[in-house]
């Protein structure tokens, strides 16, 4: 399994009667009980597809469009499109009084992982940051260092986080 299907299962658990659920939201809401496997697998993969398309999409906005409007009106889209997606696939769903709690979901990523792809992402995160880091110190003072040192250092300690709990669930 690859960082794509981690992501895609990390909005999913089972409950304590065994039926599986689904947090769009993540720790944030309560899940809907998925009704089959069929469903399960459905879902699961509209997650991972959305994420390749919506990663790369902020990637290459970012690149391209000078403005952080372009890049926030193209993240806008995706959520947008998100919301109103989950809203149509989940519709005829019952909501679960379970709870995913919080890096409940990034327990379930780095179990579905690959530590080699998890060190892969740690690198690139800390590389993305010390980047950042060294704009700042270099005398950009425009929000971009400010928020590239905040997004990559989150998803650092995120990602360090999910390294642990693989490296302690080897054992």
């Amino acid at each position: 399994m690859g960082f794509f299907d981690g992501f895609a299962n990390s909005a999913f658990k089972k409950d304590s009667e065994g039926r599986d659920l689904f947090f769009p939201w993540g720790p944030w809401s309560s899940g809907f009980i998925l009704k089959s496997e069929d469903q399960l697998n459905e879902l699961r993969s509209f997650r991972m597809k959305t994420f390749m398309v919506a990663l790369p999409a902020a990637i290459i906005s970012m690149e391209i469009v000078d403005e952080i409007w372009g890049t926030v009106g193209i993240l806008s889209l995706y959520f947008l499109g998100y919301y109103f997606w989950v809203k149509k696939l989940t519709q005829d769903l019952a909501r679960s009084n379970v709870k995913m709690k919080p890096f409940e979901s990034d327990q379930i990523f780095a179990r579905k992982t690959p530590l080699k792809t998890l060190i892969f992402f740690e690198i690139a995160a800390i590389g993305f940051f010390s980047m950042y880091v060294w704009l700042l110190i270099a005398g950009n003072q425009t929000w971009i260092p400010f928020a590239g040192i905040g997004l990559f250092g989150l998803i650092a300690l995120s990602i360090g986080y999910m390294i642990a709990v693989k490296l302690r669930n080897r054992k």
